[in-house]
């Protein structure tokens, strides 16, 4: 049997995508992902670096990040964009996300090609972000790689630094 390939349209987010945006959130990261506020905050802070996906009229997923100058993720206070400048050379990713309805589709794969490109086209010197291990081999495949244990602890896990530098990245 022949699958067909299913195409996202991939665009920047806008506020009227807010509580779409928060209900993948609130699905995918169990309770413990950003706050509505926050969303709201990232989506009016820095639309350039929150891009949604768009399959049949709806938002299915995202992803969202902030700029930095540092490229030390370690700082919880990230999350809040405490320190984002839109000049930061450096792109953290604060949630990458698809409903769970959508999800074993390749969309996710989708959404992160269409931001590693943004960044490129943005200027960014690279990519970074914490995962947890069972979503390192997904991360590896765009070219990214380990970098550390993460000091963060959010919703009861253990999680990894990651980085692409996009001056050396491989798709």
């Amino acid at each position: 049997m022949e699958t067909e390939k299913k195409t996202l349209t991939i665009r920047n987010a806008i506020q009227y995508d807010l509580g779409r945006c928060f209900e993948i959130e609130t699905l995918c990261y169990h309770g413990h992902g950003a706050t509505r506020e926050r969303i709201e905050r990232r989506i009016a802070s820095y639309p350039e670096g929150f891009l949604v996906g768009v399959w049949a009229g709806s938002v299915i997923g995202f992803v969202n990040s902030g700029c930095f100058l540092v490229d030390d993720i370690r700082d919880e206070k990230l999350k809040d964009l405490d320190g984002h400048d839109p000049a930061g050379e450096n792109l953290v990713i604060f949630s990458v996300a698809v409903h769970p309805d959508y999800q074993e589709r390749g969309f996710a794969h989708q959404l992160m090609s269409g931001f590693i490109d943004t960044a490129r086209s943005l200027g960014k010197e690279s990519i970074l972000l914490v995962c947890r291990e069972n979503l390192m081999r997904f991360y590896r495949s765009f070219g990214f790689a380990y970098r550390a244990p993460s000091a963060l602890s959010f919703g009861g896990h253990v999680w990894f630094e990651m980085a692409l530098p996009l001056s050396s990245a491989s798709l």
